[in-house]
């Protein structure tokens, strides 16, 4: 019971109910919160669901033809989604593709137990480098494409979340880390990818442990 009356006190705390008000109402409130929580979560992986599959769609049609010659009713059709969405949601194409990489960053990161790789840190930039080999396909789609600054605004979106209310000195090294990570990237890739993702981390560590030891 006393646990029941603990919890009681906590829902009317939160829901800003009066002593007074009936336990029923204090619950169906409770409920009704949380069903609106539940419904704003799943339409979000609605939407979030068919703004990727326009990515999917639009690296498909990548493979027949360049991307200038792929329409938004050719992209939305494949993706079997409606041409209002891509207005609603995106302004250009290389916005759609960078979308379909942050959802493939997420799975990643998520099945890795991956960080914020903007960090620079050794596992981070490993597992930086084990993405970008993870989807090495869509990596030569792009720059078959010359569409590599997608992957640029990919890391600047992921690097925001960091910059956002830090310092200016972290400010300008989670700046410095990202456009390192690309130009890095970028020559890995050019090179064809000869170094393990834990080649790439060790030297990038051994630059840092150089600069310290001058």
């Amino acid at each position: 019971m006393a646990r029941v009356a603990i919890t009681a006190a906590m829902i009317r705390m939160v829901f800003r109910f009066s002593p007074a008000t009936p336990m029923s109402i204090i619950l169906a409130r409770a409920v009704g919160s949380s069903m609106a929580v539940t419904a704003e979560s799943s339409i979000s992986a609605t939407t979030d669901y068919l703004k990727e599959c326009m990515g999917t769609a639009l690296l498909e049609l990548m493979k027949e033809k360049p991307i200038e010659k792929i329409s938004i009713e050719e992209m939305t059709a494949k993706a079997d989604v409606g041409r209002s969405t891509y207005f609603r949601y995106f302004k250009s194409k290389d916005e759609v593709l960078s979308f379909k990489i942050t959802c493939l960053w997420k799975r990643f990161s998520d099945e890795h137990g991956a960080t914020n790789f903007a960090t620079g840190s050794y596992d981070g930039i490993r597992l930086f480098f084990e993405f970008c080999l993870s989807t090495r396909p869509i990596c030569d789609l792009l720059y078959s494409a010359d569409r590599q600054y997608v992957i640029l605004n990919f890391y600047l979106q992921e690097a925001a979340s960091i910059v956002a209310n830090a310092d200016a000195k972290t400010h300008y090294f989670i700046q410095f880390i990202t456009y390192g990570l690309f130009g890095l990237m970028n020559a890995w890739v050019l090179r064809g990818y000869k170094e393990t993702p834990q080649e790439m981390a060790q030297i990038v560590c051994d630059w840092e442990a150089s600069s310290e030891e001058k």
